[in-house]
């Protein structure tokens, strides 16, 4: 290696060595965030060095050229980081999520149930609405709950909306919290599980803030959840009734449909639904463990892959009148992708369970 090259190579190493521990001595990094860069600058500051070491352990590896080998090195460790990086990042999401759910819930305290008439079973019902973006829509929602669920409690999650949903709330005396920052769907639904949890809940539901669900058929799925069902989910592709959904979300739909009938042996009809009710045994697992990105056909196949007692019943839905849906036509192969493997991933974890001794 001539002087020079192995001159620079050494003062740029050490130099990356020295700012790494300057930045962790002055409390900008952490150590173990910046450990695989230590690692690193430290190496090649040693193949500067003693570059005839790293000729002899190419060679002993199989290398006919040492700088490949060298060069398979800074790969390697440069994966490593960018690895190591990304599970940091999903880990502070995670926190900041929780972090923003607990804030919401404890500011919000229990929802002022007053005598429910013809409360089916004297159950206790929490229904979650999750909305982001729906001041058009959000009241309207809530008449028709009162409507026709009077025997429910209601509890709007405001999923950091920047339309004015909050204020809407806040006017019209509805009952809501409201995440600080925009979690996505699933964030927003387990909030309303944890709220549902904390407040000892015996059934959840549900039920989307754009108008599209009919809070008539909720009776229903409270009685399927009494008749010893674990997750009910009103499906309106039974009877076909009332609106049946875009065409690219159809396709998305059908392929969703085979792949839990492949990977699970189970039929089921309208996999994204977001019409649903649950027991406490869900509830609990729901307010510890929930997808955030379009969570509805992964927690179908965690319901199906832990044997809970599924069943799907008729329902009618309605087109969004206001607002717009948070999966556009952009989003449609995303949604399809991501949830195929969630929903893979969720088979496999089964498959490893079954190779545990």
């Amino acid at each position: 290696m001539p002087i020079l090259l192995k001159s620079i190579l050494i003062a740029t190493s050490s130099l990356l060595f020295i700012i790494i521990w300057g930045l962790i001595s002055r409390k900008r990094l952490a150590l173990r965030y910046s450990l695989l860069w230590l690692i690193t600058s430290f190496c090649l500051i040693f193949i500067a060095a003693v570059p005839h070491t790293i000729i002899w352990i190419s060679a002993l590896l199989g290398f006919e050229i040492s700088s490949n080998f060298i060069f398979s090195i800074i790969i390697g460790f440069l994966v490593l980081i960018c690895i190591s990086y990304s599970i940091c990042v999903t880990t502070l999401n995670r926190k900041i999520d929780v972090l923003a759910q607990h804030i919401a819930i404890d500011v919000k305290g229990a929802v002022d149930t007053q005598c429910k008439p013809d409360n089916p079973g004297d159950c206790k019902v929490l229904v979650i609405i999750p909305a982001y973006n729906e001041s058009a829509n959000i009241c309207r929602t809530v008449k028709d709950l009162k409507n026709c669920a009077p025997f429910v409690d209601y509890l709007i999650v405001n999923d950091g909306s920047v339309d004015g949903t909050a204020a809407v709330c806040e006017e019209n005396g509805l009952n809501y919290i409201s995440l600080p920052i925009n979690l996505g769907i699933g964030c927003a639904v387990q909030s309303g599980y944890k709220y549902s949890k904390k407040h000892g809940y015996d059934v959840a539901i549900q039920f989307d803030g754009d108008g599209q669900h009919d809070a008539s058929y909720i009776s229903l799925l409270v009685e399927e959840i009494q008749n010893g069902h674990d997750l009910v989910v009103g499906s309106r592709f039974i009877n076909k009734e009332g609106f049946q959904s875009s065409k690219i979300r159809q396709l998305g739909i059908n392929w969703l449909r085979l792949v839990i009938r492949l990977l699970f042996g189970i039929k089921v009809t309208d996999p994204t639904s977001g019409f649903r009710a649950c027991n406490k045994r869900l509830i609990d697992t729901f307010a510890y463990n929930y997808p955030n990105d379009y969570p509805e056909p992964e927690t179908v196949a965690v319901a199906l892959l832990n044997k809970y007692r599924y069943l799907e019943v008729p329902v009618t839905m309605n087109e969004r009148i206001g607002g717009e849906s948070s999966i556009k036509r952009l989003k449609s192969l995303y949604y399809m992708i991501k949830v195929t493997l969630a929903i893979v991933n969720v088979r496999i974890q089964k498959r490893n369970r079954q190779t545990m001794p």
